[in-house]
């Protein structure tokens, strides 16, 4: 009985144990390794593509290909190699050379070189009883890598390594991307110039050309790289700025009493030669057909409206505020820098003569003998800041409207309807006669052409060429203001955008209602309006805010646009008639140059108090708004001051406020100042008063919100009530519509 039972147990562990030579022999009966392991054939195989780079070699920048040691794992299923489990005494997988099983033919589409360093001779693969087929490749690749060394040696390089089928086409065998392998600090690098940042992946099928009507899918694989500069700083730009103040140096040297000194001569000498030995190391380290040269750009469109766009109703606009004419033109692109422009504009492949617009007026414009080079060069502009600079090339879906100025010029909208457009005419021959009359300033330019946009929400003052929405009616004013403020006198640099749009949006609103625009009432609602959101959305910005990179100005412009106007508003109240005759006497001795906010507190409070240069000083650099608190005190008979910031109530900020009051109904104004380093005086009852009766800031003039408690009853004046959510430029109020047109001060005949 003993020896049966063990033979029996013996049968039954041979039974258990996982024999993968029976399975090997049962699975691979048969099998053919070169058709597709699928059962139908319309069954499409998905091959998961995982690669992980291992070690980064090289950057060959002369030759543009990147060395590279690449692990890249294929997983798919074998609808042949599938068993069950139990028939094979629990075998879940086996391993098997990877020259016995169908592999897909997955090669990388960009290689110069490929070199596998295991072939399939001696490399397994592994296979589990789904049918599940895992294999990792490693190869040597070497692949082709563009350089853009436009930022050289500040330059970031994207190497692309693409993965793709050589023979399945795409309705029969799909690539798909697995988990991202990178793991950035364990990458071997064989140089230490370029360090890894990033390596990502995306599918892309792709059309396989006119020979067939097959697709392919392809897997983009991005890998970043960053240059290491400190080398080319210490070779190239240190010795570089050495050498040219030598040359300078040179320049500068004095002549000895006989004559030349040899010296001089030898310093130039040398100098050229090192010049030319630092040439010539930087053109060993240039790619011969890089994309772009160093520090230069080569300017592109997109549907962007940054640099130069296309957009709809024209081939070509551009805008360049803050910073976008460097993508379209080397230049110093900060307004501080100001230059002539000479703009020639060429067109090639439209045969048709087009409208081409810029700065100035067309100068002269002709066609090539070929018939298919327009050439448009126009008059020399002002001098002016870079991100003035304009160019349009319209498709003209409405017919140009044309409007002379007696001694103005002419003013053109351009893909404006013409209702639109006979609005928009009005409201800047009239804005800008009234500019001019107003500041003594003749607006220097020979034409405007308005290129209007439907589907936009902005608008852009280039000198003579305003690109903008003709949606809200109240660009055409805001953008004529600007050939005072901004185009003529412009700030120095963004930290001081308010001298462009503060005044502009100020003076905006007294035109609209100079010229008949504006009603009284809607002058004063605008400026509640504007004053209501400045307070709830604005009150974390300064007037002068500080901005180190013009790339990032857009988000808290806005605060200019509101906070701006109804603080110089302020300014105006306090200076009385002072205020335009000193202002407009700045922009006259500032014509075409820059300024700040110093030089216009200076100038504004030349020969003044010190409460109204304390005034300036403390709205333009303080954030948020002075909360007043006026108290009466029954015993003294007088109104007591106090002050703390509105928004940030525990802050320490202090404002000098200018606070105008009458003492009852009818009696003339009075002014007493909130000052920022000592108290306010208080305001003395006399004997015929009552506190009750006091009227203070009756338009809500100062930016401020007052607090003003009497006999025990607090009451709030100036304070913001609602919401104020809308972007700036949606909540300008409509100067003039096609509705009521013909109840406006406006006279067509006028013009």
């Amino acid at each position: 009985m003993i020896s049966i039972l063990l033979l029996i147990n013996e049968q039954s562990c041979s039974i258990q144990a996982c024999s993968e030579h029976v399975l090997k022999q049962a699975l691979f009966a048969g099998y053919d390794k070169e058709v597709r392991p699928v059962k139908e054939q319309s069954t499409k195989i998905n091959i998961t593509v995982v690669t992980e780079i291992d070690t980064i070699l090289s950057l060959n920048e002369q030759d543009e290909f990147i060395d590279l040691i690449i692990w890249t794992s294929l997983t798919w299923t074998d609808e042949f190699l599938r068993w069950n489990v139990s028939d094979f005494g629990n075998c879940t997988f086996i391993r098997t050379l990877a020259s016995n099983v169908w592999q897909p033919d997955v090669v990388y589409l960009n290689a110069l070189d490929n070199i596998p360093i295991v072939s399939d001779d001696i490399k397994y693969v592994s296979i589990d009883h789904m049918g599940n087929v895992n294999v990792w490749h490693a190869t040597h690749s070497s692949l082709r890598c563009e350089m853009d060394i436009t930022q050289f040696p500040f330059d970031t390089q994207a190497c692309d390594i693409v993965v793709g089928l050589w023979s399945y086409e795409s309705n029969t065998t799909l690539l798909t991307l697995g988990e991202k392998r990178l793991n950035v600090p364990t990458v071997h690098m064989g140089s230490s110039e370029f360090e890894t940042i990033s390596y990502h992946g995306e599918a892309n099928p792709r059309p396989c050309g006119a020979l067939t009507n097959e697709s392919y899918t392809e897997l983009y694989y991005t890998l970043i790289l960053k240059r290491r500069p400190e080398y080319y700083i210490f070779v190239l730009i240190l010795p570089s700025f050495l050498l040219t103040s030598l040359c300078i140096i040179g320049i500068f040297t004095p002549n000895s009493h006989d004559g030349e000194r040899h010296e001089k001569m030898t310093l130039g000498l040398t100098t050229l030669l090192s010049m030319a030995m630092i040439l010539n190391i930087t053109a060993d380290a240039m790619p011969k057909s890089a994309k772009g040269l160093p520090l230069l750009e080569t300017a592109t469109s997109s549907e962007t409206p940054r640099g130069a766009y296309i957009t709809d109703g024209y081939d070509l606009l551009t805008q360049f505020q803050p910073a976008g004419a460097r993508r379209v033109f080397p230049c110093f692109d900060e307004p501080n820098f100001k230059a002539t422009f000479d703009i020639t504009v060429q067109l090639n492949g439209f045969p048709d003569i087009r409208t081409v617009l810029s700065n100035m007026p067309l100068k002269e414009n002709y066609v090539d003998d070929s018939l298919t080079t327009q050439t448009y060069k126009f008059k020399r502009t002002p001098i002016m800041s870079s991100y003035l600079v304009a160019i349009a090339v319209p498709l003209n879906d409405y017919d140009p409207v044309t409007f002379t100025n007696d001694g103005y010029g002419t003013v053109t909208m351009h893909n404006v309807p013409r209702q639109k457009a006979k609005i928009y005419g009005k409201l800047v021959t009239k804005s800008l006669k009234a500019m001019a009359k107003r500041t003594g300033i003749d607006y220097n330019v020979e034409k405007v052409d308005y290129a209007g946009r439907h589907a936009s929400n902005y608008a852009m003052e280039n000198w003579g060429l305003v690109i903008g929405s003709y949606a809200p009616t109240f660009f055409p004013i805001h953008e004529t203001v600007h050939g005072w403020f901004g185009n003529m006198v412009t700030c120095a640099w963004w930290d001081d955008i308010w001298l462009n749009e503060g005044f502009t949006s100020y003076y905006e609103v007294l035109i609209a209602y100079q010229i008949g625009a504006y009603t009284l009432s809607k002058k004063l609602s605008e400026f509640s309006r504007l004053r209501k959101s400045a307070l709830q959305k604005y009150g974390n910005r300064a007037l002068h805010d500080k901005f180190y990179d013009a790339q990032y100005l857009n988000a808290p412009w806005s605060a200019v646009y509101l906070k701006g106007p109804i603080i110089i508003r302020m300014f105006h109240k306090a200076l009385g008639n002072r205020f335009e005759p000193r202002l407009f006497s700045f922009l006259k001795q500032n014509l075409y140059k820059n300024v700040n906010s110093s030089l216009l507190i200076s100038s504004l409070t030349k020969d003044t108090e010190m409460d109204e240069r304390a005034m300036l000083k403390s709205f333009i650099f303080n954030i948020d708004a002075p909360l007043i608190e006026i108290s009466y005190n029954s015993e003294s008979r007088r109104f007591e001051i106090g002050q703390s910031p509105y928004e940030f109530p525990d802050d320490d900020t202090k404002w000098t406020v200018p606070i105008w009051f009458r003492r009852r109904q009818g009696a003339e104004e009075e002014l007493v100042w909130a000052k920022a380093r000592e108290e306010a005086s208080p305001i003395q009852l006399d004997d015929d008063d009552y506190p009750e009766d006091f009227i203070f800031d009756e338009q809500c003039e100062a930016f401020a919100v007052y607090n003003i408690e009497v006999n025990g009853r607090s009451r709030h004046l100036c304070k913001p009530q609602g919401s104020a959510k809308r972007d700036h430029l949606q909540e300008h109020g409509e100067y003039l519509t096609e509705s009521n047109e013909a109840s406006s001060n406006f006279d067509d005949n006028e013009i």
